[in-house]
């Protein structure tokens, strides 16, 4: 990883519900020390992204369902 100029790499699943559904990566060039707190606060930045994935997956399944929806309340 030093060649490429990251000393610091943390990796956060992304998951929806009790699945990882993915990975984020975030990289520093300054070499960081985490005390477990907050490795515990930063890896909540997965779950906004984990809760968008599951909301789009939740509205392409109900598209077919709510085609004969109005969306404007009419």
């Amino acid at each position: 990883m030093k060649a490429s100029g990251v000393a610091t790499v943390l990796i956060m699943p992304i998951r929806i519900r009790d699945e990882i559904v993915g990975l984020l990566n975030m990289g520093s060039g300054d070499e960081k020390h985490y005390m477990a707190t907050s490795l515990e606060n930063i890896s909540s930045i997965g779950l906004p992204p984990g809760m968008a994935l599951d909301r789009s997956r939740l509205a392409r399944a109900l598209g077919g369902c709510m085609s004969g929806y109005s969306t404007t309340g009419r």
